[in-house]
């Protein structure tokens, strides 16, 4: 049985969306859903859906009934403190693990949609290829749907970054395969993780709490000589929105450095950071034209924290 886990903080009307579309779905597949310690009258809105909106029969917030009613397809857990994405994606993977069923997990961003086939393609993939160990999907904007966000991805060992191919293009803009093919680095918008890659690599990083969880899982899987794979015909649709605010500043540049210091050599990290530092120009330039003062001051404390040893 695949187990898909995403989870809600504040913003239970993507969350409402992604199990609507979830509904489409006929694949088998059981979903554990993980609320951050979201605001009450988020979590109430959110449960409210899943109790009126969902078939009450499939529904349960009592891991212990989950675990052993395999009549409930949907679990909502509320967690009393926000863990992140992280440790809050770990929570789920733990309660996957307990199950007699469990095969996989596959992490889902809450802000998503997704096309009605999208696990048959990967399912199909999977059954097909049992070598394949974490798989990736082609991801669309879900405001413009025929422009591509991931369409496999390229990790770049020695400054420890990771490139999502042919961002921002439409896909007649040129030319693309249809067949699944190995690639570099699948973001955790969706990344689909069996359990023989969980028993050899672990949980996420949950030192990370936020960005770049993704680029140090692959990195481990790179080192432990699993495969990656990437399925073009499995479509869902991402309502991103831009790193813009100093929080996500902050953590995208602490932890650029945090996974480059877990796995890099001396060299590869010193060119990370000269690399990152030459590349941050141009940004400061422009920030600082429009006076967001603040955000510099979130990247350079970021990277500050990345590179302190605690």
């Amino acid at each position: 049985m695949l187990y898909l886990i995403t989870i809600n903080y504040n913003n239970s009307h993507y969350t409402i969306d992604l199990l609507k579309s979830l509904s489409h779905i006929k694949t088998s597949f059981r979903l554990i859903l993980v609320d951050n310690a979201s605001v009450t009258e988020d979590f109430n809105r959110l449960s409210t859906f899943i109790k009126q909106g969902i078939d009450s029969s499939k529904y349960t917030d009592d891991s212990s009934r989950f675990l052993n009613d395999s009549s409930k397809q949907f679990l909502l857990v509320r967690e009393n403190m926000n863990l992140g994405f992280s440790a809050g994606n770990n929570a789920g993977i733990r309660i996957a693990q307990e199950q007699v069923d469990f095969e996989a997990v596959a992490l889902l961003n809450n802000d998503t949609e997704v096309d009605p086939f999208f696990l048959d393609e990967i399912q199909k993939f999977r059954n097909q290829n049992e070598f394949a160990d974490l798989i990736g999907c082609r991801i669309f904007y879900a405001n413009q749907r025929d422009v591509l966000l991931y369409d496999g991805g390229t990790y770049y060992k020695h400054s420890c970054r990771a490139k999502h191919l042919h961002m921002n293009m439409k896909l007649a803009e040129f030319k693309s395969s249809n067949l699944p093919r190995p690639t570099g680095f699948i973001t955790g918008c969706f990344m689909y993780i069996s359990k023989n890659s969980i028993n050899k690599i672990g949980l996420l990083d949950e030192n990370l709490f936020m960005y770049n969880e993704d680029l140090e899982y692959c990195i481990r899987a790179h080192k432990m000589g699993l495969k990656l794979y990437y399925v073009p015909t499995a479509v869902i649709y991402h309502k991103i929105t831009s790193i813009s605010s100093p929080f996500s500043i902050y953590w995208a540049a602490r932890n650029r450095f945090k996974v480059a210091k877990k796995h890099t050599n001396t060299f590869d990290f010193s060119y990370t950071i000269i690399f990152y530092l030459l590349s941050r120009i141009p940004r400061f330039i422009i920030w600082f034209s429009k006076g967001r003062t603040d955000l510099i001051k979130a990247q350079i404390k970021g990277m500050m924290h990345g590179l302190n040893k605690k």
